[in-house]
């Protein structure tokens, strides 16, 4: 019997399929840190393209939130709040994959942010085991 993968992005994957199949508009999956650089890369000048991108489906599905460096945390904050801000403005549906507890979610962005998060969303625990590792 092989193990089953049903880690956080496995997951978050797995509801996107579901979403889609039911015909909902919904984004790809898109990893923080990969969203994060590719906000970066062209000196923010599609930062507002990047967001209207992300925040005109009514799923959006963000994966591996906290997993940026600490370094670029005061950018990656405000970038984080124009899509959680806009995305709340426009009642879209939001799945958040996070290593973060609560309490370093608010240590690291703030509780505005964490306010919208928590409305926005349920909390759904992962199991701590990873997959990936064999025993």
């Amino acid at each position: 019997v092989s193990q089953s993968r049903y880690g956080k992005t496995h997951t978050l994957y797995a509801i996107r399929s579901v979403v889609k199949n039911w015909g909902q508009d919904c984004t790809q999956v898109e990893n923080w840190v990969k969203l994060l650089f590719e906000l970066k890369k062209d000196n923010f000048s599609k930062v507002d393209s990047i967001i209207e991108k992300i925040t005109r489906s009514q799923f959006i599905f963000i994966d591996d939130l906290g997993a940026e460096k600490q370094t670029s945390s005061g950018w990656a904050d405000e970038m984080l709040y124009l899509i959680i801000n806009e995305a709340y403005n426009r009642e879209c549906t939001l799945f958040i994959s996070t290593n973060l507890t609560e309490e370093e979610m608010i240590a690291r962005y703030g509780d505005r942010i964490k306010s919208r998060i928590t409305e926005m969303c349920t909390e759904v625990e992962m199991p701590d085991k990873d997959w990936r590792i064999k025993e």
